[in-house]
């Protein structure tokens, strides 16, 4: 588990039954809750390995991780490399909207960036990331 850091609050977002868990870190709890929201977020896997996710635009941060979460509910090991030329074998295996989701939530890419990387446009690259994040498609 990511250790926790003075003043740190922490609240689970998402807790699924095969114990893949997204946690929301506010840093400065006291903030207004009209703030930016939490800094960070952490995804617990299956294994109790845990990623974070704290860089991009804070908006799109839990959207990232439930996505990421939901990879790690359809790989039982998932490693996480920070090569951006690099998508892992069993994320390529479940096709384009895991990888999709992947490179979003990993390497922090931007619609269109996911979509030229996948040759499709920035809405479908869209598309299959907020799939993955619902469940829909691994």
């Amino acid at each position: 588990m990511v250790r926790k850091r003075p003043n740190e609050k922490r609240e689970t977002v998402e807790q699924y039954d095969d114990g893949v868990r997204v946690i929301a870190v506010t840093t400065n709890p006291d903030d207004p809750p009209w703030s930016e929201g939490p800094d960070r977020y952490i995804v617990v896997d299956k294994s109790g390995d845990a990623y974070e996710i704290d860089d991009g635009y804070y908006s799109g941060r839990e959207r990232r991780a439930l996505a990421l979460a939901q990879l790690c509910r359809h790989i039982d090991s998932l490693k996480i490399h920070r090569d951006e030329d690099f998508v892992p074998v069993d994320v390529a295996a479940l096709g384009k909207p895991a990888i999709a989701a992947y490179l979003s939530s990993v390497h922090d890419f931007l619609a269109h960036e996911t979509g030229d990387a996948l040759n499709v446009t920035w809405k479908t690259a869209h598309q299959y990331v907020t799939h993955v994040k619902e469940g829909r498609r691994p």
